[in-house]
C-alpha cells in the first residue's frame, strides 16, 4: 500500500468550504480511480492548518492521480482557499493498524 500526505493552510473562515469540496467533489472523484483505498482528512480550524492522508493500492495508482484531469480540476478549485501552496509527499505503508 502507498500513501500521499498532503499538507495545507486554509484561509480564515474557509475551512468548512474546503471540507465540503473534499467531501462532495474530491472523494467521489477518488472513488472512481483505480487503486484508491481510502482517505483521512485532518485539521485545526483555529490555525487553518490541515491536510489529508490518501491511501492507494500501489505507488503507480497514486502517481496516476497526479495526471488525472478531473482530480486536478477539483484540487485546483480547492487551492483558491489555501494560504500558499499545498505540499505533497508519498510513502510506502510499512505498518497499518486501526481499531
Amino acid at each position: 500500500m502507498h500513501v500521499r500526505v498532503t499538507s495545507v493552510e486554509v484561509q480564515p473562515g474557509k475551512f468548512d468550504t474546503v471540507i465540503a469540496m473534499f467531501r462532495d467533489e474530491l472523494i467521489p472523484a477518488m472513488k472512481r480511480r483505480q487503486g484508491f483505498v481510502g482517505v483521512t482528512v485532518f485539521g485545526d480550524r483555529a490555525t487553518g492548518k490541515g491536510g489529508s492522508i490518501t491511501y492507494y493500492a500501489s505507488e503507480a495508482d497514486a502517481q496516476a492521480t497526479l495526471a488525472d484531469g478531473e482530480m486536478q480540476g477539483v484540487v485546483g478549485a480547492m487551492a483558491q482557499y489555501y494560504v500558499g501552496q499545498a505540499t505533497r509527499e508519498s510513502y510506502d505503508v510499512l505498518l497499518d493498524e486501526r481499531t
